[in-house]
């Protein structure tokens, strides 16, 4: 399989890849808990246009979520080309489930922190990967495979992050803190909970022996959740960075 030529043919505009030794190192998760002999893992990411982010915010929604269905078709038919080839190959969510960790919403793999490490970018104090070609408006999604690759690294220099704080001050919910977004804050998550019932929602996150439940209805909530704010992405310096779109 050439990786280079599977990406050009689905429009991805940037990929890297690390073993798992690297992977695992970084991103502090057991790659193996979710594929017991995997080798490598590849992130890669499409740019999303600006002006999705300025729409009406049921259209921006639905383009988002159809990116994210388009990104896990991705690596659906990248997994099949691999496991036809005799490797075990797993394609990681985009964006849905999420799992709940030390009362933190959490995805299957931190994709985000191993494309920092790979050079795709840096993260900011919004929490969103910045690269020096594409901004903030990345989708970032990710494969794991038993098949041995080359790793791909970019160059990074350093943290692309200015640390202007325009992030900070624009949210309206004052979730950004100490260069982490506290998810249940961000109104995207908390608008769809009863303001009255929020801090006990907040309570049973945290509590181990209903965990499971507390991950299925934030799960069932997730595909429902109105992207009603970008603040912390379009005041960013990134956010008008050139696109291919353009």
């Amino acid at each position: 399989m050439d990786i280079e030529e599977f990406f050009h043919e689905k429009d991805v505009d940037d990929y890297v890849i690390l073993n798992v030794s690297q992977a695992e190192a970084i991103a502090g998760a057991h790659l193996s808990d979710l594929l017991p002999d995997v080798k490598s893992i590849i992130i890669y990411a499409k740019q999303i246009p600006d002006f999705v982010f300025l729409i009406d915010s049921r259209l921006k929604t639905n383009y988002l979520y159809s990116l994210i269905k388009e990104m896990d078709r991705i690596s659906y038919e990248f997994s099949a080309s691999l496991n036809s080839e005799g490797f075990n190959t797993i394609p990681v969510p985009c964006f849905f489930p999420v799992k709940l960790e030390d009362g933190k919403l959490k995805g299957y793999v931190s994709f985000k922190h191993l494309a920092e490490h790979g050079g795709m970018g840096s993260i900011g104090l919004n929490s969103l990967l910045i690269s020096e070609k594409y901004g903030n408006r990345l989708c970032l999604s990710g494969i794991l495979t038993e098949k041995s690759f080359t790793v791909k690294h970019n160059k990074l220099k350093k943290s692309l992050c200015h640390e202007c704080n325009r992030c900070v001050h624009s949210c309206p919910a004052k979730a950004i803190n100490n260069g982490r977004v506290e998810m249940t804050k961000c109104i995207n998550f908390s608008n769809q909970i009863p303001k009255l019932i929020r801090p006990l929602f907040n309570t049973f996150m945290k509590r181990e022996p209903i965990k499971k439940y507390m991950e299925t209805i934030i799960n069932n909530l997730s595909w429902n959740i109105d992207m009603i704010c970008s603040e912390c992405l379009i005041n960013c310096p990134y956010y008008n960075t050139t696109s291919k779109h353009d």
